[in-house]
């Protein structure tokens, strides 16, 4: 048996299936830590340019972007913002 059909008999047990669904939630929880508790705007828009500082700070830890001065000089919440959402 392939470990698919193992997976698929796993979860017609009711057990099991209630475990998957924890194990889903924290999966979820996992991913979206970052969009639940964090001091960034979720998107801003600054002098004309959107942004998504949760979304760029995935790029920034995979070393894949940077963040500009200005982000590093000043707080989040003391940015001059046009537009922003914050959690």
């Amino acid at each position: 048996m392939n470990r698919f059909a193992s997976l698929l008999f796993l979860r017609k047990k009711r057990a099991t299936r209630w475990a998957l669904y924890y194990l889903y939630a924290f999966f979820f929880l996992a991913i979206a830590g970052d969009f639940l508790a964090n001091e960034k705007p979720l998107y801003c828009k600054l002098e004309g340019k959107r942004y998504f500082p949760v979304i760029q700070q995935y790029t920034i830890n995979l070393g894949w972007g940077h963040w500009e001065a200005r982000f590093l000089q000043q707080g989040w919440k003391d940015q001059p913002y046009e537009q922003v959402v914050f959690r």
